[in-house]
């Protein structure tokens, strides 16, 4: 397993994005995002972002969650942060080129 992370912080919120490549999770995460019953069963929620299908877990009372986008069935794109909104998570999201990615 490969991965690269990087943290954003500003005030009290946080954000962390990190790649995997080569992860045992990455099928079980496919097989996840085929599926909306298991993508809900977690507290999940199937969407797509940039044309990627991608599962977003928000907390609004503590103000935390996390985005999970698998790209070419090889990377795990994980988006975690704390204090901040759900829009903030997906505009985070939404930032990555997942043209470029696949390319790779």
């Amino acid at each position: 397993m490969i991965s690269v992370k990087r943290t954003y912080r500003k005030n009290q919120s946080s954000i962390t994005v990190e790649i995997i490549v080569d992860s045992p999770g990455i099928q079980s995460m496919i097989m996840v995002l085929s599926n909306p019953v298991y993508a809900s069963a977690d507290g999940g929620k199937l969407t797509k972002i940039k044309k990627q299908k991608a599962i977003i877990k928000y907390r609004e009372s503590g103000k935390n969650g996390e985005i999970n986008i698998v790209v070419a069935k090889k990377y795990l794109v994980n988006i975690e942060g704390r204090n901040v909104s759900e829009n903030d998570l997906v505009d985070y999201a939404s930032a990555i080129d997942y043209h470029k990615l696949k390319k790779f």
